[in-house]
């Protein structure tokens, strides 16, 4: 995921070859995944191969290369959990999980030796073992072909994860990926429309969730509509500033009126939009000295390419959305197998979007983003907090349980979005960032600056470091790379962006209408009047607060996890 363009792919063989044809989405979406090469063999023709994957045969006999073999028959449903082991050679975020598979067929290949690594069992029956020759590991599931529209993620999700987790700790130990070549742990609980016009917004309280997060150990960032920041509470604002290492702020839309930044189909509707959003956060800014993260969360989850290019021809780091693909929620587009797959996706022409997660969902996932790479952003709302700050304590430890995180803000989540990869006097950056943060090792003399494939409309791009610039062409199939001299033994900040950058100030304002106030005043009375309203049904909470609304969905267990 992380190999810099200019080195050699692995090559790794298919048996027998007709398999390789059948499952042509497969093996192309992995290529990209991994940076590797597939060729079709028969048993035998070993020669020139890094490794193999052997598919629909019933023995393993003979590989002279590393070899990877899953089970011929699509399985039988299973009613308990597949046990992962805490053996080195399983990824730190996976070691010891409990994660559901729907489906399961037997290990090929005999009997499990006694010198054998079980790497992950399911009923106390192993399910993934590597020989003790360290040459061949089996896997008691298959691995079919792409159906049309689906994924590559897919195929590593709740329910159906244990063929691919197994093949991506293959295919890793091939070309030398690891923890430390991906970016590191991070996460944040994020919160979607609270203001600082008092201490508290509905059910959640500024004071508490500030002492909660500093005893737990999380950070939490409130998504603000910029239209709200006419004014601050002044015990409010302090709360922020005294507390920048556990509370921060993002934008969020600009009105906030229903897909206000999905409905902008035009560059200057988008433009006109997005800078209002930015004037207002600056005098916002100006008067509270609170900073505000140039990280946009859209409004109902929905955002046009053409927002997209605005937020970056204005500046912003990244947008943070469900959705790699926010104008398309529900699927991306055909032609993206490993959509939600990177620890972000780039959009219009450069522009990240950084996955987030449902607070109220089954956790599980958190595992497979842990194993991306992906941060872990879990978002919600005020009335997620109706009984109390307990679910953000559980859902802290989860999250810990996953290995060394750093709870952060968006920003910094932004800046550390970023893969590394030494060789020699040349330092690998993968950028997952328009802006990042690097430390330069001694002794290198040169960055390879490389950007993954990018959609949509494509230009130059400009590559800046304290060195020099350069001049990078995105790709829409594969990564870029541009190459700039540097010094060693520092710490330097590189950015990308486009040649010719826009000013706020100079975008004119979109007409003012009356109803983005009229229904930003009601839906704020709404929010706060919600503990209220369970005051009066009778049931307090932990903190003395109310129930959540109606029909609003509540959090679900979390698979635990013995470490």
């Amino acid at each position: 995921m992380v190999m810099p363009e200019t080195q050699a792919r692995k090559v790794v063989g298919v048996v027998p070859a007709e398999a390789r044809r059948r499952r042509p989405r497969l093996f192309a979406a992995l290529e990209d995944a991994f940076r590797v090469a597939f060729e079709g063999r028969e048993a035998g023709e070993w020669s020139g191969l890094d490794g193999a994957i052997l598919l629909d045969v019933s023995t393993a006999e003979g590989p002279t290369c590393p070899a990877f073999l899953t089970a011929s028959s699509p399985g039988e449903p299973v009613s308990r959990p597949v046990e992962l082991g805490f053996d080195a050679a399983l990824d730190p975020t996976v070691r010891g999980a409990s994660l559901h598979q729907s489906l399961l067929g037997r290990l090929e290949g005999g009997f499990v030796g006694a010198d054998d690594t079980v790497l992950a069992s399911c009923g106390g029956s192993p399910v993934w073992v590597r020989r003790s020759s360290a040459l061949v590991e089996l896997v008691a599931t298959g691995l079919d072909e792409l159906a049309d529209g689906e994924i590559l993620r897919d195929r590593l999700c709740p329910g159906r994860f244990l063929g691919l987790l197994a093949l991506a700790h293959f295919l890793r130990r091939l070309t030398g990926e690891s923890a430390s070549t991906r970016p590191p742990l991070r996460a944040a609980f994020l919160f979607d429309d609270p203001n600082l016009h008092w201490t508290s917004y509905g059910h959640m309280h500024f004071g508490q969730l500030a002492a909660h997060a500093a005893e737990h150990g999380y950070h939490a960032s409130i998504a603000m509509i910029p239209l709200d920041g006419f004014f601050t509470h002044p015990v409010a604002a302090r709360l922020f500033r005294d507390n920048r290492s556990l509370l921060s702020l993002v934008v969020h839309g600009n009105n906030h009126v229903r897909e206000e930044l999905f409905r902008t189909t035009s560059p200057a509707c988008a433009r006109a939009v997005i800078a209002e959003a930015l004037r207002r956060t600056r005098a916002f800014e100006q008067r509270t000295t609170i900073g505000v993260d140039r990280v946009m969360c859209a409004p109902h989850e929905r955002c046009s390419e053409e927002a997209l290019r605005a937020l970056l021809e204005l500046g912003f780091e990244a947008l943070c959305s469900q959705s790699p693909f926010p104008w398309s929620p529900r699927r991306p587009p055909p032609d993206y197998p490993l959509a939600g797959w990177e620890p972000a996706q780039f959009l219009a022409g450069g522009f990240p979007v950084l996955p987030r997660y449902e607070l109220v969902h089954s956790r599980d996932d958190l595992v497979f983003r842990a194993f991306l790479g992906q941060p872990l952003v879990l978002f919600g709302h005020q009335w997620n907090l109706a009984d109390g700050l307990d679910p953000l304590a559980e859902a802290a430890a989860q999250v810990n349980a996953l290995g060394d995180v750093e709870w952060c803000s968006m920003s910094s989540i932004a800046r550390s979005n970023v893969a590394l990869r030494p060789a020699g006097r040349v330092l690998g950056v993968r950028l997952f960032s328009r802006s990042v943060s690097v430390t330069i090792p001694a002794g290198v003399e040169e960055l390879a600056v490389e950007l993954p494939a990018v959609h949509g409309a494509l230009e130059r791009l400009r590559v800046i470091s304290p060195w020099g610039e350069a001049m990078l062409e995105p790709r829409t199939s594969s990564p870029s790379t541009a190459v700039l001299p540097v010094r060693g033994g520092v710490r330097a900040d590189i950015e990308v962006r486009l040649p010719s950058a826009l000013e706020a100030e100079e975008i004119a304002a979109p007409p003012w209408r009356p109803w983005p106030v009229m229904r930003r005043v009601l839906t704020e009375g709404r929010d706060r009047a919600y503990p209220l309203a369970g005051r009066l049904r009778g049931r307090p909470s932990v903190n003395g607060l109310g129930d959540a609304p109606a029909g609003v969905p509540q959090d679900r267990p979390f698979s635990p996890r013995t470490r």
